[in-house]
């Protein structure tokens, strides 16, 4: 019950059932609004979990894949301050 109660609270401050569902996908706020959504009375499609976990997976292995390119890249680089600009050429370009 309590659930339910955190889930109408949520929709009352977005106002809109549909960006409690666009924002439950956008990958940082996965686990906890999806749990929240799962929980809640009423059901959801059952791709929308499937799509979350899968956004999250691919999310994680893209930034481990760009820190490794920023990490081989400022190794070699050795006594050189990286702006962003130079950090986001790094896994663009190399």
């Amino acid at each position: 019950m309590q659930h339910a109660v955190e889930i109408e609270s949520v929709t009352k401050r977005f106002g809109d059932v549909n960006a409690v569902g666009d924002l439950s996908l956008f990958p940082p706020a996965t686990p906890m609004l999806m749990l929240l959504r799962l929980a809640a009375p009423g059901s959801i499609p059952l791709w929308q979990p499937f799509l979350g976990c899968g956004l999250v997976i691919l999310t994680t292995i893209l930034f481990i894949y760009a820190a490794g390119k920023i990490f081989r890249m400022g190794i070699l680089m050795q006594g050189e301050a990286a702006s962003f600009r130079r950090m986001l050429s790094w896994v663009i370009r190399s």
